[in-house]
């Protein structure tokens, strides 16, 4: 089973940032290259840092190189404020295309200061920021030398059942093992399969 995290923050709190007019949407960037382990996966959840309550919304886009691409997934957030790491399942599992850029974007409007950075990591797609969710720029542009404290949880587990290709095997007998120490198993005994029994015994 695969279940990642993928970020690029070091997990410890600087300070929040935001725009004066109360707008701004933040972002990371995973390339196809950092993707390619994941083939089959899903994304099916977010985690970032909790810094006031409100309402928020989560794009997930696909493609696009200096901006997110097209979007894919879109949900809305409830945040409370508690000044800590939040982590919040998916609506639904959102495909892992590892061919494109995958863009997490989170976005706010009427908070001052809601997005939280940790020191800078080095990584540039760790610090994608627009104020009007359409042009796109390195926080760095802005002389504010941060990463930003998002993460998305990857997985091929996601509760879907797929039927299991027995072609070329039979059931044939069940093996009964003895043991006295909880080692060195020894056969006793090999009970047959009989097509439409459901319960079986052995006497020793």
């Amino acid at each position: 089973p695969i279940e990642e995290w993928l970020y690029y923050d070091n997990g410890i709190f600087n300070k929040s940032i935001g725009s004066e007019d109360g707008a701004i949407f933040w972002g990371i960037k995973f390339e196809p290259e950092q993707l390619a382990n994941f083939e089959g996966c899903s994304l099916t959840q977010i985690s970032l840092y909790d810094i006031e309550a409100g309402t928020y919304q989560l794009l997930v886009c696909q493609g696009g190189v200096t901006q997110p691409g097209t979007l894919v997934y879109y949900q809305n957030l409830e945040l409370e404020g508690t000044h800590g790491w939040r982590t919040i399942a998916t609506e639904a599992p959102v495909n892992l295309s590892v061919t494109d850029p995958r863009w997490i974007v989170i976005g706010q409007q009427g908070i001052a200061y809601p997005a939280a950075v940790c020191t800078n990591s080095g990584e540039a797609n760790g610090r994608w920021v627009s104020l009007d969710g359409t042009h796109w720029t390195d926080l760095a542009s802005y002389n504010l030398n941060f990463t930003w404290m998002l993460r998305a949880f990857v997985t091929d587990q996601i509760g879907k059942s797929r039927q299991l290709n027995n072609e070329g095997s039979a059931l044939t007998n069940y093996n009964l093992y003895r043991s006295t120490t909880g080692a060195n198993y020894e056969l006793v005994a090999q009970i047959p399969f009989v097509e439409g029994e459901d319960f079986y015994q052995y006497h020793d």
